[in-house]
This record gives structure tokens, C-alpha cells and sequence, in this order.
């Protein structure tokens, strides 16, 4: 504020917003018709006098007195600072789980097993993306000070189990298979999946890329898959249970002839009644199988008290260990040991793609026969295309013939010495025991014995 002339003359009103950021003058007229105007020089002087040096609008402080404008007028503008933008999370899984609608088939029925809401990530899979906090711009006032910025706010996450932030601190990684989940501010990668209450309609199919925990049955229809183990409190009914790891039901499989177990590592079991089973490991009965197609790659063992093993097929890569296999109804029961079923299978396919390559180049052998004898030699290009059906043939044929060879050779050396059906009470007329290539019916009923493979056949030992 000025004061030319404290009787007459006008002077020059200046306000100050209390940031400094803003400047605001005008013109207090003279008292008397005579009185002297402010000028150019005195509001120069102003500023001068109270530091304003950055900003200054000049023309309006020119304008202000030459015109002798009475209203406040802004003549300095500082530079507000610019406060900072605060960090940014994007997860890029779904943060609150919902049931999802059932799955719609192509004929247009709807699915309602299908309404698992699992959302599964797999190791180095990134699961939050950080967009980091600014610190914002420094600011200046009419002063010429320095106004400091404002920094944008930090958000962050607690690591849990199998997450972890990238070196740069931008995004979250999982370190493991599963499913993420955040609890608060905690970010976790569960390798483990419960289902409280059993597959049912609730639950829907559940496909998991971890270790599964079913606290009930699974329902007729309704299936598990895992990248890991799978734990069953309760029943497998007319379902499906397929995992990577090992497979355990306290309760039995009722399969209905619809149940299928296909499990990469062990399976332990009370019974198994009507069902598709295909181990890669070892099989443990805890009472009885029965009226089942079995597939173990090591043994087939029966702990139980009854130790039943009765209709279908079981086979096994090693041994079949129980108390009873068939029944005196002379039940048709078949027993298969020394060889790995699943080696078995490689070697089916790979004789019947080899018998399918050697008919397909016959038949090109005969049609370029033909072409040969063409007078014309007009087909000289479907020659030619054929001549390199007939190599790449003749290359299958190789590579089939070795791979048919080497499964052979494994399925006699490796496995053969080890198959062995051992039967503490009996084996029933109506058994069909094959060890290797050997095979032996049961017309006798067999008690307390050890059946092996010996000299091409498979002979009958004391129980060991």
C-alpha cells in the first residue's frame, strides 16, 4: 500500500494473496479536484518496495494507473507448484472372487458344472502393474522463493507366499503355480485350493494349476484337474479326477462305469468299484477293487482286510500284491504285470502307425510302378511328388521301427524281471495271469503263491 500524498493526492492500493502466489492493484483516487495522480514510476517503486519481482504483468500495471482503474487488479502471477500424482496399482487378476455364469455349449444348453470362478496363474506370470508416484513440480512465488512440490502418495502391497516385486519395483510376480489372492494389503499366490464342501452344482468343475483339497465328495459329473495333488475327504462318484501329482481318497471310487482317476504320481484308495484308473505310480487299495480297467506303472498293492481284486483288468509295471484275485463264481478276472502299461500303449501306437506308413508306401510304390511304364512320360511331376512321399515314408518307417524296437527291448529288460503277482488267501478259477508275453489261466484255484516269469512261462512259487 502507497501514499503519495496523505491529504490530497491518490496513491496506489496493492494486495498480496497470503501464498505470494498472486498481486492485486489499484488506484485510490485524489481527494480533491486538484490532487496529483499516481504514476508509472511510483507503482514501479511499489513493487520494488515489497520484493514483487517475478510474474509482473506489466501492461496491467501500466494499464492500471494510465487508466486509473479503482478495481483490483491482478499485475503479478507466481508459478504454483505441481503437486505430484499418486502410484497407481493395476492388478491383472480379479480382486473379489463372483460365481460365474454357467458355460453356454454350442447347441446352446447350458453347462451349470462349469461355473468355477478359479482364476490360475502360473510361476513368473505378472500379477500387478505399479505406475509409480510423481514428485511433482517446484513452484515460485511473486517473490521470486521457491514454492516445493508436493509428492504424489506411495502404495504399495505386503508380499505373501509365492509373490515377489521385480527388481525395478513396478510390477509383482508369482514365484509358483496358483491362485492369486488379496487379503487387505497382503498379495499371496495360494498353491493350494480348497473346496469346503465338496464338487457339487456350488463348487462347479474344478481346474486348478496347483494342489487340490476336495473336504466332501465329488458328485456324479463333476470333475477335478491339478497341476499338483489332490486330496478327496469324501467319495468319487460318476466323476473325474486328473492330476499331475499324487491322488489321495480316504473314501472309494462308485464309478458307475463313468468314473475316471488318471493320476501322474501314486493313488491310495479305500475301493474302486466300476471305474477307469490309470496311475503313473504306485496304486494302494485299502479294502478292494472291483469290476475296474486298472493301469499302474509301478505296483498294484491291496492292504486292507479284505485285499479283494476281482473283475475287469488290472495291470501293473511291477507287481500285484492282495489276499484274494477273482471269485468262486469264476468271476473273468485279468491280471497283467512285468510290463508298463503305458510303455505298452507307446508300443501299440507305434506299431500301428508303422503298419499304416507301410501300406501308404506300398501303394506309392505301385502307383510310381505304374508312371514307369508310361510310354508317354507325360507325369513327370506327380513322379517327382511322389518320389518324395516315398522318401519321407521310407524315413518314418526308420525312425518307427527304431522306436518300436527300443520300447520292446525296455519292456523286456526293464520291467520283466520285477512282474509278479503275490496272493496271500487265493486265486480263483477264471484268472487270466499274464507276465510279459507269458499268459496263464487259472482252472485250479491257487493259494498262499507267488506267480513269476520263468523260461517263457509263468510259473507258480511259495508266497514270499
Amino acid at each position: 500500500m502507497s501514499d503519495s500524498n496523505a491529504n490530497m493526492a491518490g496513491w496506489l492500493k496493492l494486495e498480496v494473496t497470503n501464498d505470494s502466489l498472486q498481486a492485486y492493484l489499484s488506484v485510490v483516487p485524489p481527494t480533491s479536484p486538484d490532487g496529483e495522480w499516481p504514476s508509472l514510476e511510483n507503482a514501479e517503486e511499489l513493487l520494488r518496495q515489497e520484493g514483487i519481482n517475478f510474474g509482473i504483468l506489466e501492461e496491467s500495471v501500466a494499464r492500471v494507473v494510465q487508466e486509473r482503474i479503482e478495481l483490483r487488479t491482478l499485475i503479478a502471477q507466481g508459478q504454483p507448484m505441481v503437486p505430484g500424482d499418486d502410484a497407481e496399482l493395476e492388478f491383472l487378476f480379479p480382486t473379489v472372487k463372483t460365481r460365474v455364469n454357467p458355460k453356454e455349449m454350442e447347441d446352446g444348453r447350458v453347462d451349470f458344472r462349469e461355473v468355477s470362478a478359479i482364476f490360475n496363474v502360473k510361476r513368473d506370470q505378472v500379477l500387478v502393474k505399479k505406475k509409480p508416484l510423481t514428485p511433482g513440480e517446484s513452484g515460485k512465488d511473486i517473490r521470486s522463493r521457491e514454492i516445493p512440490p508436493k509428492p504424489g502418495k506411495d502404495r504399495s502391497l505386503i508380499m505373501g507366499k509365492n509373490v515377489v516385486w521385480s527388481p525395478d519395483g513396478l510390477t509383482v510376480l508369482a514365484t509358483d503355480d496358483g491362485e492369486p489372492t488379496l487379503v487387505g494389503n497382503r498379495l499371496s499366490v495360494n498353491r493350494t485350493y480348497e473346496v469346503p464342501g465338496g464338487v457339487n452344482f456350488r463348487s462347479g468343475n474344478i481346474d486348478f494349476l496347483g494342489n487340490v483339497i476336495v473336504r466332501g465328495n465329488i458328485d456324479g459329473g463333476f470333475s477335478v484337474k491339478a497341476e499338483g495333488d489332490v486330496t478327496v475327504y469324501g467319495n468319487v462318484e460318476a466323476g473325474a479326477v486328473i492330476c499331475s501329482g499324487n491322488l489321495a481318497v480316504y473314501g472309494g471310487i462308485i464309478g458307475q462305469d463313468k468314473a475316471e482317476i488318471r493320476c501322474e504320481g501314486d493313488f491310495s484308495v479305500y475301493y474302486i468299484e466300476r471305474a477307469t484308473v490309470d496311475v503313473g505310480g504306485n496304486l494302494i487299495i485299502r479294502d478292494a477293487a472291483m469290476h475296474s480297467r486298472i493301469s499302474a506303472g509301478g505296483s498294484v498293492t491291496m492292504q486292507g482286510r479284505k485285499g479283494l481284486l476281482v473283475g475287469g483288468i488290472c495291470r501293473a509295471g511291477e507287481y500285484v500284491d492282495t489276499k484274494v484275485i477273482g471269485s468262486r463264481l469264476g468271476t473273468v478276472t485279468e491280471i497283467e504285470v512285468g510290463v508298463n502299461p503305458r510303455i505298452r500303449q507307446e508300443l501299440m501306437k507305434t506299431e500301428e502307425s508303422l503298419k499304416e506308413h507301410l501300406e501308404n508306401l506300398d501303394k506309392t510304390s505301385k502307383i510310381l510302378r505304374l508312371i514307369d511304364k508310361d510310354p508317354t512320360g507325360q507325369r513327370s511331376e506327380m513322379r517327382e511328388k511322389l518320389s518324395k512321399t516315398a522318401a519321407m515314408l521310407t524315413l518314418n518307417i526308420s525312425q518307427l521301427e527304431k522306436a518300436r524296437d527300443g520300447l520292446a527291448e525296455e519292456i523286456q529288460g526293464r520291467y520283466l524281471n520285477k512282474g509278479r503277482v503275490k496272493v496271500y488267501d487265493s486265486i480263483y478259477p477264471g484268472v487270466r495271469v499274464t507276465i510279459g508275453k507269458a499268459t496263464m489261466l487259472v482252472r485250479d484255484e491257487i493259494r498262499h503263491a507267488t506267480l513269476i516269469y520263468e523260461a517263457g512261462e509263468v510259473v507258480i512259487q511259495a508266497y514270499r
